[in-house]
């Protein structure tokens, strides 16, 4: 089995991006393999990042 996570970003900090985060290393202590499809991948970028950039 392998899960894909669909996210803005999977990074720590606060919000969905650290919930996907925690998750991933959760599973890969599991032994589940793991995928990640974020805005980077799509080729956007976070709104927070436009904002600051």
């Amino acid at each position: 089995m392998r899960i894909l996570q669909i996210a803005p970003e999977i990074r720590t900090g606060s919000g969905v991006e650290s919930v996907a985060y925690h998750l991933e290393q959760e599973w890969a202590k599991l032994g589940v393999e793991t995928s990640r499809f974020t805005l980077a991948d799509a080729r956007g970028a976070c709104r927070r990042q436009q904002a600051e950039g």
